[in-house]
């Protein structure tokens, strides 16, 4: 082989990086051929909506009219007319809304326009202004932490909240509370609710998938093909109902495909072109193409006819920007064009269909300018997307180390007592977000009495039972800092403390302030 024009390189197909030696005419060749297979290509750039502001976007709702309501983080809310109309902006301390800190946004089925927030329960928009329930049962302060809405076929308004579990609403206005001591569900932490036909809704928890039939309010986890409950014990993000055929889940694992009438499950992670494992928000747009959204990437996800799907990721490469996506953001406008909530505002997914390249005449000078210029441009672009691709290894490392094992290593015990140990970790995440559970609930739920059990702990850790408990929601904090995206505050009280008492105890553990962790690194100190 003439060794002359041998080059190991890295090539682009269409969708795909591969590594490739060949020579460097049929390189060529191959670039010649990709340039000119190109015609009709679709090309996705990313441009910000002008809102006047930088604005941090946690929620979307958009009308059938093309109005968008906007739900900020810190901020209110803003409403736009239409998507080029100057927005309005709505919050506390112009005396219109009780919180500035709004999660999630719903229409109901009479056009009230429902808002929850983190920390001041929910409020709606009537058409004329903003205004609290009528119903006292819906302003107390098991509502303080709303996470989502739905309805049911019944005429039940539906909200899960992420400290008192679910909370349903019926017709008359009487309310029941459905949580970790009176029904099935295993946390009072809900992440997401969504109703899939008249009789069933989706739960999402930070202990797995749920459904509650409506019609007898009995609640189950969700089982797979097996029969066999899968998702157990996982961190469930967000869900989105695929009409009546599918339920896309989103996990700090990976992306879940849950097909409604054979409960096969199809698991997609970064292995399988997801940019990262934990998922932040799921859309759909007026194509059939699904669009996920994870820390700082979007995948596009195109469903294939043989059942399998092709992924496609987007970043601060492709005009995005260094920017944190939050759960829930996103949403299809009127124009089918997808949106994605962030920390800088709103990022609008436009394709366009690439036009041919240019051919000339003189072919064999055109192919070896670009030959030449592919060949820079492959190497270049592979060690780009080698380097990406170490990133999100390391971040699926992260993930994959388990939300819910709190890195038990770190706790030193011998083999005997690891199952104990695992039991007592176990109950005390099922209540994480209970400010007011005790060292004599813990006792409680393992059998035995409060001195027994710190005489266990104690010699198994080195921890009494009340800093064994505090150290989980520490490391819980801690996880959800480096994976969440919420602010401080918000990682406090879903992990059963004041802000205050966080970040106390925080530095106890870590020798740092939750800001200054946040600022000083991104890993886990050691």
């Amino acid at each position: 082989m003439n060794t002359e024009n041998y080059i190991p390189t890295l090539y682009r197909t269409k969708g795909s990086w591969r590594k490739s030696s060949m020579t460097l005419i049929a390189l060529l060749m191959m670039l010649c051929s990709c340039q000119n297979n190109n015609d009709g290509d679709e090309v996705t750039t990313f441009q910000r909506m002008d809102l006047g502001k930088t604005v941090n976007v946690s929620c979307f709702d958009v009308e059938d009219n093309g109005s968008l309501w906007l739900g900020l983080d810190g901020q209110g809310l803003a409403f736009k007319e239409s998507v080029t109309a100057v927005p309005r902006y709505y919050d506390k301390l112009s005396g219109t809304l009780p919180s500035d800190v709004v999660t999630c946004t719903y229409k109901d089925k009479n056009g009230r326009q429902w808002f929850g927030t983190f920390g001041n329960g929910l409020f709606y928009w009537d058409g004329s202004s903003f205004r609290l329930p009528a119903n006292d049962s819906l302003r107390t302060t098991a509502l303080e932490y709303v996470a989502g809405f739905t309805e049911s076929s019944d005429g039940a308004f539906w909200i899960a909240t992420q400290k008192s579990g679910l909370i349903r609403c019926d017709s008359t206005g009487f309310v029941t509370h459905f949580n970790n001591v009176n029904s099935e569900l295993p946390t009072n932490w809900l992440a997401d609710i969504k109703t899939f036909d008249h009789n069933t809704i989706y739960i999402a928890t930070g202990w797995g998938l749920f459904t509650i039939d409506t019609r007898n309010n009995s609640i189950s986890p969700v089982t797979d093909n097996y029969g066999k409950a899968f998702l157990e014990k996982q961190m469930i993000r967000i869900l989105y109902t695929e009409g009546k055929e599918r339920l896309w889940i989103g996990t700090t694992t990976g992306l879940y495909i849950y097909d409604l009438s054979s409960h096969a499950v199809t698991h997609l992670t970064s292995d399988d072109g997801l940019a990262d494992n934990f998922i932040k928000a799921i859309g759909r747009d007026n194509k059939g193409v699904f669009w996920i959204t994870s820390e700082h990437f979007i995948t596009r996800i195109t469903p294939q006819q043989d059942g399998s799907f092709t992924c496609k990721t987007y970043g601060p490469d492709n005009g995005i920007g260094d920017v944190t996506f939050h759960v829930r953001a996103i949403a299809c406008n009127n124009e089918g064009q997808m949106m994605f909530g962030s920390s800088n505002g709103v990022y609008v997914a436009k394709q366009e269909i690439a036009s041919p390249a240019g051919r000339g005449s003189n072919g064999m000078g055109v192919i070896g300018v670009v030959g030449i210029m592919g060949i820079m441009g492959c190497m270049v672009m592979g060690i780009m997307l080698l380097s990406r691709r170490r990133r999100r290894t390391a971040v699926e490392h992260t993930v994959r180390a388990g939300y819910s094992d709190i890195e038990p290593s770190k706790i030193v015990i011998s083999s005997a007592d690891e199952k104990f140990k695992d039991k007592a970790i176990g109950i005390v995440e099922e209540h994480i977000s209970d400010a007011d559970f005790s060292v004599e609930q813990l006792s409680s739920e393992l059998g035995m009495t409060r001195g027994h059990l710190y005489k266990r702990l104690t010699s198994i850790t080195g921890k009494t039972p009340q800093e064994f408990i505090r150290i989980i929601r520490i490391k819980r904090g801690r996880q959800l800092l480096e994976e969440s995206g919420e602010s401080i505050q918000q990682v406090a009280w879903r992990v059963g403390l004041s802000p205050k008492q966080f970040s106390k105890y925080f530095k106890e553990e870590y020798g740092m302030l939750p800001s200054d962790y946040i600022k000083n690194s991104p890993q886990s100190p050691s």
